[in-house]
């Protein structure tokens, strides 16, 4: 049985306060506006009315306070299954890093097409859930597109079906993740592996199988962090092979057709002849042409942020040759973006730009692998 997005949904007040505590504050602001739409008479105002209102300075404090007032006010009014939903995807688009996914790869299995493309529509994937897991559960699906990625995010909840109709409540699980791509032979899932999510990813993959001889393959044993790396390793955007300083040319910015404008010829980036101090240089080799362009248009980012920044990598580096030792150490890096930490470690002089080798400025990306005589070489996790 699937249930409508208007159901509502009993959640206590700290769960609410806790989802809109994690929310970045105009993410927040957006949701709450939102959800004031469905609410009528003087509280609507009232709310509206201390929303408005802007500290002069950031105080945590404040921020708290507000948090637990308005999950008081969300709990007291009453909130919708579709309300809940829009705020768990703004949740993983704002912290993707807390987040973690299994991917799967179709394959033929007769070996004609190494890489079948799949076609799955969303709608679709709900008709064989609600077919599939009838008498079992009640749901409620959710999707909604990525706002950076070309994905399509679904949401599936789970609730029990000896529950009362007027309010529905949860089963004791946490809302699953399946994201879509768009033609391509990739399903990406939410890392859980309890018997709630097994039903899911069955469900689905039966969905997707729908052409005779398609299987489907894990393709790392560990999951992986953060749905941007999930693009990269898996090839969905167009810069998953050009990171760190060829990002620009991914998107086009370093060279420009005759027939542009002469306005935009004239556009102002950073060679290797313009990159006069130690600052430009390291901004130059890790972020490549357009560099400065690019942090204009992300004011409220640091000045050293990657595109796609990197938490975990790990590499083996290995020297071999006939006249020398060999020489073997394994590598670990980790924190919050890690080449951006590099980075500022140059431009501070701890670390000489000259002798920084490409896979440690970010040419791979997330990639993991070995480093054989310099040379990089991917391998999985």
């Amino acid at each position: 049985m699937i249930l409508s997005d208007e159901s509502r949904y009993d959640l206590d007040e700290n769960v609410v306060y806790k989802k809109l505590l994690r929310l970045p504050s105009t993410v927040r602001v957006k949701w709450v506006k939102e959800w004031l739409q469905c609410v009528k008479g003087s509280q609507r105002r009232v709310v509206a009315k201390i929303l408005a209102r802007k500290p002069a300075v950031d105080d945590s404090k404040t921020e708290l306070k507000l948090c637990r007032y308005l999950a008081a006010k969300v709990c007291t009014q009453g909130v919708s299954l579709r309300q809940i939903a829009e705020m768990d995807c703004m949740d993983l688009f704002a912290n993707g890093d807390q987040y973690r996914w299994n991917v799967l790869n179709a394959v033929d299995s007769a070996g004609k097409d190494r890489r079948p493309t799949l076609r799955i529509a969303p709608e679709n994937v709900i008709d064989a859930l609600s077919r599939d897991l009838d008498g079992l559960f009640r749901i409620h699906t959710y999707f909604t597109v990525h706002p950076q990625l070309p994905l399509v995010i679904l949401r599936v909840q789970l609730f029990d079906l000896d529950r009362s109709t007027r309010r529905s409540k949860v089963a004791s699980r946490s809302p699953f993740y399946v994201a879509l791509p768009h033609n391509s032979g990739t399903l990406i899932f939410s890392a859980a592996t309890d018997m709630y999510a097994k039903l899911i990813v069955s469900s689905v993959v039966r969905r997707a199988c729908h052409k005779n001889g398609i299987v489907f393959q894990k393709i790392r044993d560990t999951p992986t962090r953060n749905l941007h790396t999930v693009a990269i390793f898996c090839n969905l955007t167009q810069d998953a092979s050009c990171m760190g300083p060829w990002n620009a040319y991914a998107n086009s910015r370093p060279e420009y057709s005759p027939l542009h404008e002469h306005v935009v010829q004239e556009r102002q980036y950073l060679s290797s002849t313009l990159a006069s101090s130690a600052k430009e240089r390291s901004s130059l080799r890790f972020k490549g042409p357009g560099a400065l362009n690019h942090e204009e248009n992300h004011q409220n980012k640091s000045e050293y942020s990657s595109l796609h920044s990197v938490s975990h990598a790990h590499y083996t580096v290995q020297c071999k040759s006939t006249n020398t030792p060999n020489i073997s150490f394994k590598m670990k890096l980790s924190g919050t973006d890690i080449f951006a930490g590099l980075h500022e470690l140059c431009d501070q002089t701890y670390i000489d730009l000259k002798k920084l080798p490409g896979w440690l400025v970010g040419e791979n990306g997330p990639r993991c692998g070995v480093i054989l005589n310099g040379d990089f070489q991917e391998s999985p996790e």
